[in-house]
């Protein structure tokens, strides 16, 4: 069983550049793989083939919410198997001339990132972190919480294992991470 490795993947360009890879995205039939109809990699599932084409070892398979989300977003959600699926974006963007950007993480390896690519397939920016700093600089309350459990756990402790552990907090944030932590650490009851 793979840990599953989240994706938030979307694609901006020419009017008419959308217009033709939404109405692709459109005839998918459900079930069906993404990787192939989008792209022009027709191969039948073989492991090294499609983790190198496509950067992950299984596909994604069509179904109304990728669709709907696609048509009226200009994104899409997906989970991939131990890795996220740059190189499938990477070949969206070449064949439809449309820029793409991949939001990725996977908790149980603790990496997460965000990579820009042009419209020629090219990769252009690429940001790598872990988990806990995506969720930092999404989503102070949802950070927090996380935080909060992982000290009700007993992870840390000691105060300078927290401030090492979360160095690029700012120091207000730290503050409050610090008052939760001797509040809340069983290392400190």
């Amino acid at each position: 069983m793979p840990n599953w490795c989240s994706n938030c993947i979307s694609f901006e360009g020419t009017e008419k550049a959308m217009q033709t890879l939404k109405k692709d995205v459109s005839m998918i039939e459900d079930g069906h793989c993404m990787f192939t109809a989008l792209t022009d990699i027709k191969s039948e599932w073989n492991y090294n083939v499609w983790n190198s084409e496509f950067g992950t070892k299984w596909s994604v398979m069509m179904d109304d919410d990728i669709r709907d989300t696609m048509e009226q977003n200009d994104y899409f959600n997906c989970e991939t198997a131990w890795s996220p699926c740059i190189e499938f974006v990477q070949k969206v963007c070449k064949k439809y001339g449309v820029n793409g950007v991949i939001e990725y993480s996977e908790p149980g390896c603790d990496f997460a990132g965000i990579v820009g690519i042009d419209e020629n397939g090219d990769v252009v920016s690429t940001e790598e972190m872990t988990c806990m700093q995506m969720d930092y600089s999404a989503d102070w309350d949802y950070f927090l919480e996380k935080f909060t459990y992982i000290v009700d756990e007993g992870v840390y402790e000691s105060e300078d294992e927290v401030r090492n552990e979360f160095n690029y907090v700012d120091a207000e944030d730290m503050e409050e991470m610090i008052r939760i932590y001797r509040e809340n650490s069983p290392a400190k009851n």
